[in-house]
């Protein structure tokens, strides 16, 4: 399997992510909760645009949408346990409950049905 293909999944698209997201909190190494939310809270973003995109070609669209909200939900769990555990550890400034840029993900089922709307709309167009 090749990384194109790992990715186009939604648990690829969780597992480069999560490991993105980990590998940059461990190389940058933020010394206060607010600048470490934002960074787990952009690749959390970048998610979610990665995974519109590969809905496009999904073979069975709803079923790729109900994995792919069912993997936001595992990344946010994840993500919030991790950087919880992060701000303990390394003894960030700062509380470690300020992931309000997680409040995206009220946007990513509304972003997966509107590109199954125009997928949907190309293949009857065209």
């Amino acid at each position: 399997m090749t990384f194109i293909e790992f990715i186009q999944k939604p648990y690829g698209q969780l597992a480069t992510f999560l490991s993105l997201t980990l590998l940059v909190l461990i190389i940058v190494r933020p010394r206060q909760a607010e600048p470490l939310w934002t960074m787990a809270g952009l690749f959390y973003i970048c998610f979610i645009i990665t995974n519109a995109i590969f809905i496009w070609s999904a073979g069975h669209q709803w079923l790729y949408l109900l994995y792919s909200l069912g993997c936001s939900v595992a990344y946010i769990l994840v993500i919030s346990g991790l950087t919880s555990a992060y701000t303990s550890i390394a003894n960030v400034d700062g509380s470690g409950e300020s992931g309000m840029i997680f409040l995206v993900i009220i946007y990513h089922p509304f972003i997966l049905l509107l590109v199954i709307f125009f997928s949907w709309l190309y293949m009857k167009l065209f």
